[in-house]
């Protein structure tokens, strides 16, 4: 797209909230849900799988099952029973994706925050050859620390801002404005 690098960092510049706001208002829903619809079915097959991990606990004393899912298809691809259950969620998720039939080669995988630990985006990228996205939050605090702190002015990804959360909660998602604030992130070289 060509955008400018930012000044003295590796981030680029990119167009702030109200431009995106004003441009995404003017834009006829109908024509880009019918590209949308076209570019989706000229790429089908070549475009990143999106799976889904979770995990949940039935009724804390039956154990608990992990599952890893086709988002696209809403189909499981494979899963893992622990019976030991609640609090177990994570060992047994890295089990299931290090096990091999689960293939994550052109995959995004996406998880919750717990999910977000260095040995998972090991398994994820380097063992399986897939990409993730997952949330940062307190349960993380130095690597949430280092995210704030490389913050930029107008970044790409959304954050709420300090006025759209609860200010008592920095983790809160009570909006009480529309407007989010942006922010972005650096994928660390490795």
């Amino acid at each position: 797209m060509r955008l400018p690098y930012k000044k003295g960092t590796r981030f680029t510049r990119v167009p702030g909230y109200s431009v995106f706001s004003e441009v995404l208002a003017r834009i006829d829903l109908d024509e880009l849900a019918r590209l949308l619809t076209l570019w989706m079915q000229s790429n089908a097959g070549e475009l990143p799988r999106t799976l889904a991990i979770d995990g949940k606990t039935i009724r804390d004393h039956l154990g608990l099952i992990v599952t890893l899912v086709d988002t696209e298809e809403g189909i499981p691809v494979a899963v893992m029973a622990n019976p030991l259950g609640k609090g177990h969620e994570l060992k047994t998720a890295q089990k299931l994706l290090s096990s091999p039939e689960v293939s994550l080669v052109n995959a995004v995988l996406t998880g919750d925050s717990l999910h977000c630990q260095h040995r998972t985006s090991h398994i994820i990228t380097r063992e399986k050859g897939g990409d993730y996205v997952f949330q940062i939050r307190g349960n993380q605090p130095t690597l949430y620390a280092y995210a704030q702190s490389q913050l930029a002015d107008e970044p790409p990804f959304c954050l709420q801002s300090k006025a759209a959360t609860d200010d008592t909660n920095p983790e809160s998602s009570v909006r009480s404005s529309p407007m989010p604030k942006c922010v972005t992130f650096q994928k660390p070289d490795a």
